[in-house]
């Protein structure tokens, strides 16, 4: 079930800023899955509903009061979140990360960083044999009644080298 698939992956906290609600949500999707059981973990987080026992029944986890942060194990865009010193033979889609990147999208969420930094920057979370990603990212709403997203206003850090693999 979709619970079993989320079990001591997600972390919560909603919270109140300036008069806004906000749900702030912690992600640690699957690592060593195939990209089936990634796209299954995807469509469980985004049914899933609200944790917290006052909210409506039919809240979700993820909709567009969200701050979700996280270890997503996936590229957004590969020809944006990848670089490799040697080129693979064949190359593999990330249709997780293509899944995922639509959800936040259709629920109003944003990539900070995509969103400061523009679609070809490159920065890295990741590193291994040559290869670096961009896999751990936030997704943030435009904040209501302005025209500069939160995302936009928000201070991004991202270390690019030493990036830990696993």
């Amino acid at each position: 079930t979709g619970g079993q698939i989320l079990q001591g992956r997600v972390a919560w906290a909603d919270a109140v800023v300036d008069g806004t609600a906000w749900n702030l949500r912690s992600i640690y999707a699957p690592s060593d899955s195939s990209q089936r059981e990634k796209k299954t973990f995807i469509r469980a987080l985004m049914a899933a509903t609200s944790p917290n026992i006052e909210a409506d029944p039919t809240e979700k986890l993820i909709d567009a009061r969200s701050i979700v942060g996280g270890d997503f194990n996936c590229v957004a865009s590969e020809s944006a979140d990848i670089r490799r010193i040697k080129p693979l033979a064949t190359k593999k889609t990330d249709v997780a990360g293509k899944l995922l990147e639509s959800s936040f999208a259709a629920r109003g969420l944003t990539d900070t960083w995509r969103n400061q930094k523009g679609p070809r920057a490159f920065s890295s979370t990741w590193e291994k044999d040559g290869t670096q990603k961009r896999l751990d990212r936030y997704y943030i709403a435009k904040m209501p009644g302005r025209k500069a997203s939160v995302a936009k206003d928000a201070t991004y850090h991202t270390k690019t080298s030493g990036a830990r693999s696993d």
